[in-house]
This record gives C-alpha cells, structure tokens and sequence, in this order.
C-alpha cells in the first residue's frame, strides 16, 4: 500500500514540474549510462579476455627513447632490439615481437582474382605462447620457417571464411598478400 502511495506522490510531482523532472531523470540516466561505459571500457582493456588471457602477466613495450646530454632519441623497437635484449630476458617467460603494417595490406587468391584489404601482423614463433590461441586447423609457424624466411601465414576464421570461402580443407592453400605468394599452416578462431 506504502508503494502505491509513493507512487502517487512521484506522478503528482512530474505533472507539476514536468521540465525539472524531465531534466534529473535524463540527468540520471546519462550518469548511469556514462558510469557503465566507462566500467565496460576498463574491462575490455584490463581483462583477460580471448586471445588475451595473459594479460595479467604481459608488459608491452611499444618504444625505445635514448638519451644523452642534450639529445633525446624515440623510436619504435627494433627486430634487432627485439632479438637482443628481448629474448634475451632472464626474467620473461617469453617475449614476442609484433609488428603491425600500418598500410592497407591486399590479399588474393589468384592473380587475377578480388583485392580483399587486410591488416596484417608480422610476428614470430613465440606469439602463439603469448596469445594461447585456439587453432581449429593446422599448427603455428615455427622457428625454423621464421630463420627459413618462408612465408607462412596463420588466419583467423573469419579471415579464411572471407577469402577461401570456408575454414575447412584451407590449411596447405597458397593466395597472395601484397603479391607475395604466403602458405596457410593453421586457422584460428578469432577474438
């Protein structure tokens, strides 16, 4: 009964003072709204979420800054950086490099066929440690085809679905990216 008075009592209110009762329900409701987004924002950064389940223990690197008496030097990490001091941290369990081709990469499965743009990432044997991804077919590259220099690409399903048209049978395929021939060794499932 208490309810249905109260009730009552907050219709009254909002015939009566209908700008203002407009204003802090909307003021309420965009503060909820901000407050879970921000709240949701922090944990698609910060948890662990596939592909990055390791998050908790990752430490990224993005740059290098070097500095001497009166000059300042940044840039971004090196391969030669990567490989000498890096991988060789006592205290890592692994390190990975990634390298991300901030140009449109284009993929195809004939030379004649459809440009399919893509994002590509250059990265080494060690990233399938770092990242536990679930293969659905195939394996990860390894060391020797890293050192080899062959080109091997691990895709995504999404990826595959888009230009073989299926996930299944693609592992042993060759197509194009940015007109260098690259073998398929293994589908992932995608994030």
């Amino acid at each position: 009964m208490a309810v249905g008075v109260y009730l009552k009592q907050a219709w009254n209110l909002l015939k009566q003072n209908p700008l203002f009762s407009t204003l802090y329900i909307v003021g309420t409701g965009i503060s909820i709204v901000m407050t879970m987004v921000i709240a949701i924002v922090y944990y698609v950064r910060l948890a662990p979420v596939y592909p990055e389940t390791n998050r908790a223990r990752t430490l990224v690197v993005k740059s290098a800054k070097m500095a001497k008496d009166d000059s300042t030097h940044s840039s971004n990490i090196s391969y030669a950086m990567l490989k000498d001091w890096f991988y060789q941290l006592e205290s890592a369990e692994v390190s990975t490099g990634i390298y991300r081709a901030y140009d449109t990469n284009y993929a195809r499965v004939t030379s004649d066929g459809e440009e399919i743009p893509t994002i590509a990432k250059y990265t080494d044997e060690n990233f399938f440690r770092v990242y536990p991804l679930v293969f659905l077919e195939g394996k990860p590259f390894t060391e020797t085809d890293r050192r080899s220099g062959i080109s091997n690409v691990v895709l995504t399903d999404g990826y595959a679905r888009q230009i073989f048209g299926t996930t299944e049978g693609v592992v042993g395929k060759t197509f194009l990216l940015d007109y260098t021939n690259v073998k398929v060794v293994g589908i992932v499932k995608g994030g």
